[in-house]
């Protein structure tokens, strides 16, 4: 059983319901890459988890995504630098749930993350991203450090601005 857990850890995404895992082995995956992720923490961070001040969430990365979307993020080093050019905003769904994700983020920190997780995204892909979310003041004179702080500042700033202001810090 050791060895199927092992295994299993791929970072691929491909291990589900339908893997044919048994739920203690999936269990068990999970709990090693939770760990893994605590491991990664300062004592800060962790003492903000356990005081209730802070959150893990769930967010969906370009390679645990499906096919249609993976493509966004090129594969292996023949990629280079024409596949930074390739890389994809999202759009419907993908681009609603990363609108959550944004407004939902605990931290300015991690909604830079899920920004940075799209993939290297150009300037101009990265303001028409931006525009897709209805970030207000965008220019296409601003460079990539401002339009990714606007992105943040109207989303998960503005969320945590409002509850830092209303006293809902740590409401649900």
């Amino acid at each position: 059983m050791g060895t199927e857990a092992t295994t299993m850890s791929t970072g691929t995404g491909a291990v589900g319901a339908d893997s044919g895992a048994s739920p203690a082995d999936l269990g068990a995956l999970l709990l090693r890459q939770v760990a893994e992720l605590l491991t990664g923490l300062d004592s800060r961070q962790v003492a903000d988890l356990i005081a209730g001040h802070a959150r893990l969430a769930v967010v969906s990365t370009a390679a645990g995504r499906p096919s249609g979307t993976a493509a966004r993020r090129p594969a292996g080093a023949a990629a280079g630098a024409a596949g930074r050019a390739q890389v994809e905003i999202p759009s419907g769904a993908e681009l609603e749930e990363l609108r959550r994700s944004l407004l939902d983020a605990p931290s300015r920190a991690a909604a830079e993350q899920l920004l940075d997780a799209l993939g290297p995204l150009t300037v101009a892909r990265l303001r028409a991203l931006a525009v897709d979310l209805g970030i207000k003041g965008i220019t296409s004179r601003d460079p990539r450090a401002a339009v990714q702080r606007k992105i943040v500042d109207q989303t998960a700033g503005l969320r945590l601005r409002s509850e830092a202001m209303f006293g809902g810090v740590h409401g649900t």
